[in-house]
């Protein structure tokens, strides 16, 4: 999803199990999946098909919830590119609710999903990176060195918190329903730029929105918004379990009317 709003494409992260990820390494097989990204949405969609399977949940969308709390969140410019297309795409769309998502947890589903994947990391890639650490980036280092401390106590408080974000995720995006908020509250970081305060921001306010799908292991797209200072935007749908083709094909009904090629 983050790179596909970073550079103007279509992206999904899939409901979670519905597509085989059989000789992917493992990281944090709660939470791993695997997405694609097309240029166009007729593409896009038929990747879906070929690649989607186990348990589909078809149904029309009938509501349509705006996550206003996402959308505040991010930066001036993504959030009024992200108004100006939900106008401009509105005749698709049931008449949305305003609705905060996430609210005042927003750092404690996002510190949940750094405990989770992180102690899950510790029996998966940890043992070979910690072996290799000599040859890794420094940035990189230690984020494994920071995954590596996270204890049981933690990844417990984590397993908890997820549990309740999916509970609330999953009782609002039922089958007919989706959340729709920015892919990402901010531009995309300035090429080479160190390693430093900046880009740990960066990453933590971009895990923060992840972080939903990824919890609640909801499929979400995301879709070409246009620009804000001349970098693209992404605005994403969060759907229901199994709703992967839905998303899909919302998509595809919504690419005409952003201008791009039918």
């Amino acid at each position: 999803r983050v790179p596909a709003a970073f550079c103007g494409l279509y992206g999904l992260r899939p409901t979670h199990g519905r597509i085989d990820i059989e000789g992917v390494t493992p990281m944090a097989p709660s939470y791993d999946t695997v997405g694609f990204l097309a240029g166009d949405a007729k593409l896009f969609r038929e990747v879906g098909r070929v690649l989607l399977n186990g348990a589909r949940v078809d149904a029309p969308l009938q509501r349509l919830i705006i996550a206003q709390d996402m959308v505040s969140r991010s930066e001036a410019s993504i959030d009024e590119e992200v108004w100006r297309v939900l106008h401009r795409i509105d005749r698709a769309l049931p008449v949305p609710e305003h609705m905060d998502v996430v609210g005042e947890e927003f750092d404690t589903w996002r510190n949940a999903f750094r405990f989770n994947q992180g102690f899950e990391l510790q029996s998966t890639l940890m043992p070979f990176a910690l072996a290799h650490a000599d040859g890794l980036p420094p940035a990189i280092r230690e984020r494994f060195e920071i995954a590596a401390r996270i204890t049981p106590d933690e990844a417990k408080t984590g397993r908890e918190i997820r549990a309740e974000v999916r509970k609330r995720l999953h009782g609002l995006a039922t089958p007919g329903t989706m959340i729709v908020m920015p892919t990402t509250p901010t531009l995309p970081p300035e090429r080479d730029i160190p390693d430093g305060a900046s880009t740990v921001e960066f990453r933590a306010m971009t895990l923060g929105s992840t972080c939903l799908a990824g919890h609640a292991g909801l499929p979400q797209i995301s879709i070409p918004a246009g620009l804000a200072a001349g970098c693209p935007v992404g605005l994403s749908f969060i759907g229901w379990e199994g709703g992967d083709e839905a998303l899909l094909d919302l998509a595809v009904r919504l690419e005409p009317l952003l201008g791009r090629k039918p």
